[in-house]
């Protein structure tokens, strides 16, 4: 087996390790990336209509994006990435899942330490008032039936500060041995200041992921491949 391959098993081995995932691990479930070049940024309307202005401003059209967007994501299933986190976790190798994603993916899978940084597509939130319903409430309504207010998925739009699990996450950081990123090109801030927060602390840093990403030099092993296939691999050496 590949040297690198033995390396990062080793690394794992040592428990300690915090998963840090992007867009990137739920391609395979047939939910778009944002850098690729079908990815959602390169979508038109995507960011103006992902924004806390087009909440305000554009509501038609920004619940009408949002009932489409996340009725695709709802049909998702994990893949075999997502389960083998899943089961890392339950061998006592991977302490926690940090994840840019609002699919809930992971704990479809069966992971059940998560931390979500951008929200998830199972609640509605309104951003006058502060309740919290079903996400399937924006199939019926456009405004909050509590106060009348702004309506939305409980994400966190272009323009909104980050939700309390972002500093969650960076204690929790803090404290790992290692952290593997997982299909995430670490462009997006304050996100990828986690891994970056990793370094800092002295873990080791594993990079999984088809593109390169700013961190690469500084990572004990990057792997430009599906994270399915490198996942698997891994698995197979750390339960051989």
């Amino acid at each position: 087996m590949d040297e690198k391959y033995s390396k990062t098993a080793n690394i794992i081995k040592d428990k300690g390790v915090v998963v840090f995932s992007g867009a990137g691990i739920s391609t395979e479930s047939g939910i778009p990336d944002f850098r690729s070049p079908t990815g959602l940024w390169n979508q038109e309307d995507f960011i103006s209509l992902a924004s806390i202005d087009a909440l305000y401003e554009r509501r038609s059209e920004f619940i009408k994006f949002y009932r489409e967007r996340l009725s695709k994501i709802k049909l998702a299933n994990p893949n075999k990435s997502h389960e083998i986190v899943a089961k890392l976790e339950e061998m006592g190798l991977v302490t926690c899942v940090i994840t840019q994603n609002i699919d809930r993916l992971h704990q479809k899978a069966g992971s059940k330490k998560v931390i979500e940084i951008h929200g998830n597509i199972e609640e509605a939130y309104c951003r006058t008032c502060k309740s919290i319903f079903p996400s399937s409430i924006l199939d019926d309504v456009e405004m909050c039936p509590n106060c009348g207010g702004a309506i939305g998925p409980n994400v966190v739009l272009f323009g909104e500060a980050m939700p309390p699990s972002f500093n969650d996450s960076m204690n929790i950081i803090k404290r790992a041995k290692a952290c593997i990123v997982i299909g995430s090109s670490l462009s997006v801030y304050p996100a990828a200041a986690i891994p970056e927060t990793a370094l800092k602390f002295n873990a080791k840093l594993i990079i999984i992921n088809k593109m390169k990403t700013h961190l690469d030099n500084f990572a004990d092993a990057v792997f430009n491949e599906s994270s399915s296939l490198v996942l698997e691999k891994l698995y197979e050496i750390l339960t051989s």
